[in-house]
């Protein structure tokens, strides 16, 4: 007698390929995007430009000191 359990696992079979695809799609865009943003956030703290016009407001101060 096959159980819910093993049914289940048998179903694992039958999942469309595109759906692993997508997953590892997913999956690196996830991981990619935590590598731009992490060298952005970087850059950002070490631009003048950035820094000058931020500077002027307590906000941008704030902000700045944080990144």
């Amino acid at each position: 007698g096959n159980t819910r359990y093993i049914n289940m696992l048998l179903q694992l079979n039958n999942i469309p390929r595109i759906y692993n695809i997508l997953a590892f799609i997913s999956i690196y865009i996830l991981l990619a995007g935590y590598i731009v943003f992490s060298s952005i956030f970087t850059l950002i703290s070490y631009s003048s430009i950035i820094e000058a016009a931020a500077g002027k407001t307590y906000t941008g101060q704030t902000v700045l000191r944080a990144v």
